[in-house]
């Protein structure tokens, strides 16, 4: 069985924390990892809640200690308890390219963002040089 580094799950996204507005804003972090993107937008005073969506059980429980709530669950075959319009961000950091169907969670997702609200979505880039050594050098096909 094929398991992930740990320190996959554990990574914080700066680039993302720097694209949500400051305010009371209700963040919905799917693949959150262990929750420390989620949880420096609230530090910094961009979220009043977070909430994360994590597969992974151990990151899962680690993002339990410091996000607001924290599913443990397959997004794509979980149905979401939450309000219609509840949330004002939701975000997709490096996740869209793991589903079957991105596009099937993309549109189950929006019924759940706010009429003026945003989706922060980022994919991988096949060309960055760090990805083709690790993909040519140390066979790493995360």
């Amino acid at each position: 069985m094929f398991i992930k580094n740990r320190t996959y799950f554990d990574t914080l996204r700066l680039d993302i924390i720097g694209l949500v507005d400051t305010g009371n804003n209700k963040i919905l972090d799917i693949g959150c990892g262990t929750g420390r993107t989620s949880s420096l937008l609230k530090e910094r005073g961009k979220a009043i809640e977070t909430v994360g969506i994590e597969k992974d059980f151990e990151a899962a429980e680690k993002a339990k200690e410091i996000m607001d709530h924290v599913i443990c669950a397959d997004i794509e075959h979980f149905k979401l308890p939450f309000d219609k319009e509840y949330f004002d961000y939701i975000i997709l950091g490096d996740i869209l390219e793991h589903l079957y169907d991105p596009w099937v969670l993309v549109d189950k997702l929006v019924d759940f963002l706010k009429v003026n609200g945003y989706v922060v979505a980022s994919i991988p880039n096949v060309r960055n040089i760090l990805v083709i050594y690790n993909l040519l050098f140390r066979k790493d096909w995360q």
